[in-house]
């Protein structure tokens, strides 16, 4: 997907952020929205939300946004000027069968695979790493406050195989082979949430995320 793409490394000291566009990812009518109040332009504001949170709260920031949804011109412009590296790879053969599935998880995953591979090949000074869906908004940095190599993620106290989506890297790889593993079992409609941290095994609990955002549009959390 990107050997037509000329990227240039990204200097030492900046922390990286992947995120990816939750606006409109389905193409498929029998996807249930299980929230009426969430719809293009309400995502859309969570998304400029949470880029501009992110330029807020970490004056190193270097943003690698993918696009995985069906918006508008004037809010994919805006959404480029708050990123530093764009991506739209909603119309890449390899790509439209995600937005058929009816689990959300396939193509939030797909941009997150991307993004990686992107990552892979910019991030030669092994800078630190966040994983963060554009509906939630940064109001801390933790990238500064992690000394250790690995993955981070919050667990779940009551389950243990359940962890947050939003991934913090500290200079660490990730096999691009056991995301794509997780690929498989997520358009099986198996949660991605309950099974990431299975497959970027072994992986550090955080007991704080920085983040703050609403689950389903309804459930406001702080964690």
């Amino acid at each position: 997907m990107l050997k037509n793409k000329t990227l240039e490394s990204v200097p030492k000291g900046k922390n990286l952020y992947i995120t990816n566009s939750c606006l409109n990812p389905f193409d498929n009518e029998n996807f249930t929205n299980f929230n009426n109040n969430l719809n293009v332009n309400s995502r859309y504001q969570d998304t400029i939300e949470s880029l501009n949170s992110i330029k807020k709260n970490d004056k190193n920031a270097y943003i690698i946004f993918v696009d995985n949804s069906k918006f508008n011109v004037e809010m994919e412009r805006e959404i480029i000027e708050k990123s530093d590296l764009y991506f739209s790879i909603k119309n890449y053969k390899s790509v439209l069968k995600s937005r058929k599935s009816t689990n959300k998880g396939v193509p939030a995953l797909v941009t997150i695979i991307f993004g990686l591979e992107v990552a892979s090949l910019i991030n030669k000074n092994r800078n630190n790493l966040n994983i963060i869906p554009a509906r939630y908004k940064l109001i801390s940095n933790q990238l500064n406050k992690i000394k250790s190599k690995g993955v981070y993620m919050k667990i779940c106290r009551r389950n243990n195989n359940h962890s947050t989506r939003r991934i913090i890297i500290v200079k660490r790889q990730i096999s691009k082979i056991r995301l794509m593993s997780l690929l498989f079992l997520t358009a099986s409609n198996i949660s991605l949430e309950n099974i990431i941290g299975i497959f970027l095994y072994p992986i550090k609990n955080i007991p704080y995320l920085g983040i703050e955002g609403y689950i389903n549009g309804n459930d406001f959390f702080c964690e």
